[in-house]
């Protein structure tokens, strides 16, 4: 069961980026579960695993402005509104420190944290006009430990945590709740790029109190919380879920 109701969501416009498949598109699917009217999948990638009429892909480069800004003002143009963002979109290049080029920096501190902000400012002032919106940012525990993967992608994803803060106490006042995600260990493509064989994500697991590996579909609902009607004095707060992982 994904969610409590199956109405939590009834009528609400979301956008989703880096909704075409991993976390994103979980998350996709808990909200059209939930009822939303309208989900609009901001995708580089393009198409979607889930196949549902009320969802539709826009093929959109996060690290452009024009990319964002015309697909919220056509989503716009459609629904009148937007009250739901959830900014999945992200990247990561492994490779060792020292072998990092300033392209693999770009892609991964553009993708992950410049393409959050971008989203955020196209999105907010929709948001203000309705007086009411709810934004998760997804950021990451490398965000807050440094991580393992590189320092590109830490650094990356704490930027994401202190625009959260930011925001989330500027728009607050407009009934603009932002809060932040921060997952651990994630079955996604990532992940298993990181530990390629069962044996590696067995071990990688043992590491885990709770002995597992989150599935995206966990880590979702906690987003489809955040992004409910239930949270009314929350913003500006990240929740780290790493099953326990420190």
């Amino acid at each position: 069961m994904n969610v409590i109701d199956i109405n939590e969501f009834a009528g609400k416009v979301a956008v989703v980026t880096g909704g075409s498949r991993g976390l994103g598109a979980a998350v996709a699917n808990i909200l059209l579960d939930g009822g939303c009217s309208y989900v609009a999948n901001l995708s580089l990638k393009g198409g979607c695993v889930i196949d549902d009429p009320r969802l539709k892909t826009f093929k959109t480069d996060v690290r452009r402005k024009e990319d964002i800004d015309r697909a919220v003002q056509k989503i716009v143009n459609e629904c009148g509104r937007i009250d739901i963002l959830v900014n999945c979109a992200g990247v990561c290049v492994m490779k060792d420190f020292t072998d990092l080029s300033e392209d693999d920096y770009d892609i991964v501190v553009d993708t992950n944290m410049k393409g959050t902000f971008l989203a955020c400012q196209s999105v907010i002032p929709v948001m203000e006009e309705n007086k009411y919106g709810r934004i998760i940012n997804i950021a990451s525990t490398a965000g807050i430990t440094g991580g393992s993967v590189g320092p590109q992608y830490g650094m990356s994803k704490a930027g994401v945590i202190a625009l959260t803060q930011s925001i989330g106490r500027k728009y607050a006042g407009s009934g603009i709740l932002t809060n932040c995600v921060a997952p651990g260990d994630m079955d996604t493509e990532m992940v298993a790029a990181l530990f390629p064989t069962e044996e590696a994500k067995r071990k990688r697991a043992d590491k885990i109190p709770t002995g597992a590996i989150a599935k995206p579909e966990e880590v979702a609902r906690l987003i489809a919380f955040l992004a409910s009607e239930r949270t009314t004095y929350i913003t500006g707060e990240t929740y780290r879920i790493s099953g326990g992982r420190m």
